[in-house]
């Protein structure tokens, strides 16, 4: 939403603070000691001048994404290891209001060779979310300049894929500027239709052929069968290659929602959204081995996490919206997840039977344990984004 929240000791004073975004002018802002801690910050658009385009019968969107592949693979041969420090918020609403947020201050390590790594440094979680149930992090999330991207179980091509050419239609919509360069916006759209891939649009900076921005979606041969009857979800990344030849993202940003419907019982819509930010990246550094000592990508710093430190000092963190800040402040342990996403519908009298008669949430679990398959309500924001977001209901 534009907001922002930088520390920074006095030790570091005066700094330049830059705001950039594409289709803006950059602001540049001197911060001193006698700076006011609040800041309002206006871009002006920026204005540019279309170079003159050849008509042919190759759309410019696809030699420009030829050359974005071309150069990706150029420097992703060099790029053999990163680490880097990262912050990841996930937060859980229903048709009427947030159900829970988890919070971490992480640090992620990539190894060309042998893959994600990522150690949670401090956490955070509403009072209705178990710590142990705190599995905030980046490790599992998309990186779109990756060949091959998994979602939700879909091993989906990329569109810097060596073959994209093959699998998407990219055409050149718009130029625009930042930083005095040229950007290009690319329509992406799936060549072939009954092959799960990703529509939207790309954002290339034309002299690097890099791909600064995209704002993609899967198609609809992304579906899952019943009882879920919708599945949407989008996916906004940034790039960055903070001066050196490795394009590498700077956050993810994950929206969508889930509908679960079968006969007799209505389940409210589960919302899901993420946020995560990447920042102090070291590139071909060296990694300690122990961490791939384990095949768990995701592991917890006992030593650290316990304090809540780097999340109390909003280290690297990133400001909580309005609605987020009242659901920590209301939301206690007795909010549970089941009762967030009870069901209506005619059946559903039974759950309300059963917990007359049980007075606790085991009647409404129990009472699941009669309909077809298996319905649970989940906590975990599932790290490969699955359908089970909420609730998991499994079949035989």
């Amino acid at each position: 939403n534009g907001n922002f929240s930088l520390t920074s000791p006095d030790s570091l004073l005066p700094a330049t603070l830059l705001v950039r975004y594409i289709g803006y002018e950059t602001h540049q802002l001197t911060i001193t000691r006698n700076s006011s801690e609040n800041q309002n910050i206006s871009l002006n658009p920026s204005v540019t001048e279309m170079q003159e385009i050849v008509v042919t019968d190759d759309d410019p969107g696809m030699r420009i994404m030829r050359e974005v592949i071309k150069r990706k693979q150029q420097w992703r041969k060099q790029l053999k290891t990163y680490r880097a420090e990262a912050y990841t918020r996930q937060t859980l609403s229903n048709d009427t209001a947030i159900v829970s947020i988890t919070e971490s201050v992480s640090e992620v390590f990539w190894d060309n060779q042998r893959g994600h790594r990522e150690v949670q440094k401090s956490k955070r979680q509403t009072a209705n979310i178990e710590a142990a149930s705190n599995f905030a992090g980046v490790s599992y999330l998309p990186n779109f300049y990756d060949d091959n991207i998994e979602i939700a179980e879909f091993n989906m091509v990329g569109i810097t894929h060596p073959d994209a050419l093959d699998y998407y239609d990219f055409k050149l919509v718009d130029q625009t500027s930042v930083d005095n360069q040229n950007v290009y916006e690319i329509e992406v759209t799936p060549d072939r239709k009954l092959q799960p891939l990703f529509e939207g649009t790309a954002y290339v900076l034309s002299d690097e052929y890099a791909l600064i921005e995209i704002n993609l979606t899967p198609n609809d041969v992304v579906t899952f069968p019943p009882p879920i009857k919708s599945f949407n979800t989008a996916y906004k990344q940034q790039f960055n290659n903070f001066g050196q030849d490795f394009w590498l993202p700077v956050d993810v940003r994950i929206g969508g929602d889930i509908k679960i419907k079968m006969v007799g019982l209505d389940f409210p819509m589960i919302k899901f959204k993420q946020l995560s930010r990447i920042t102090n990246y070291k590139v071909n550094t060296s990694l300690p081995d122990t961490l791939y000592q384990k095949e768990d990508r995701f592991s917890v710093d006992s030593t650290s996490v316990q304090s809540d430190s780097l999340i109390a000092r909003q280290v690297n963190t990133v400001p909580l919206s309005t609605e987020e800040e009242l659901a920590y402040a209301t939301l206690d342990s007795t909010a549970t997840l089941e009762k967030a996403f009870k069901p209506s519908g005619f059946l559903a009298k039974l759950i309300d039977d059963d917990e007359e008669s049980n007075k606790s949430d085991s009647g409404f679990m129990s009472f699941l344990d009669e309909v077809p398959g298996n319905i649970t309500p989940d906590g975990r924001y599932n790290r490969v984004d699955q359908a089970f977001l909420g609730l998991r209901y499994n079949i035989n």
